[in-house]
């Protein structure tokens, strides 16, 4: 499930081109670096102006999603 999410969030950024698309791989990239450093999840700015259209799309009110059993890569994590 999360490899099917992971999968049609990645190519709906990569289709996305122009300045949308470089605020989206900016966002991204900045969410990933912080969260491998600190384990931080969230950021405001980057909540706000890329990532509110992803947590709408599973809810909106998302708190915790937890795995197991199946294998998944660190980059879907």
């Amino acid at each position: 499930m999360y490899n099917k999410f992971y999968d049609a969030i990645k190519t709906r950024m990569s289709s996305t081109g122009g300045i949308k698309g470089f605020l989206a791989s900016m966002g991204l990239k900045t969410k990933m670096d912080a969260n491998t450093s600190d384990n931080s999840v969230s950021n405001k700015f980057w909540d706000a102006l890329v990532f509110n259209k992803t947590k709408a799309a599973l809810g909106g009110h998302v708190k915790l999603a937890a795995t197991g059993g199946a294998p998944i890569s660190t980059e879907v994590l």
